[in-house]
């Protein structure tokens, strides 16, 4: 469960994404090929990994729950193992937001990863 501002439930709760601009608003597909693939670039938002059934399957296992404390840019994730361990982790601000920006040498690696 991806937990979050009642913002990322109106605008990302994107479970079945059908082309690469979905998918760039599904917190489901971004958390899933991101988790899958270490990596979240354009290749993660393209018709073939759209089509990945890997991902599609764990995105289709993953859901957008309203938490009000968690702040707006933030997330927590919380997930269960199949043997029953349960996780967690917080981001309270994503990269590249106030307060988490993004210096140059990340920047330079995220346009020349979109070149």
């Amino acid at each position: 469960v991806l937990h979050g501002p009642a913002l990322l439930r109106q605008r990302a709760d994107r479970p079945a994404p059908r082309d690469a601009r979905e998918a760039t608003v599904s917190a489901q597909h971004v958390f899933a090929a991101a988790f899958l693939r270490g990596r979240l670039t354009a290749a993660e938002l393209c018709p073939a990994a759209l089509a990945d059934p890997a991902i599609r399957g764990l995105a289709a296992r993953v859901s957008v729950a309203v938490d009000q404390a968690v702040p707006q840019g933030g997330v927590r994730l919380a997930a269960r193992r199949a043997d029953g361990v349960a996780h967690e982790v917080s981001v309270p601000v994503g990269t590249g937001l106030p307060g988490r920006e993004m210096d140059d040498a990340l920047l330079a690696a995220k346009a020349h990863s979109l070149l």
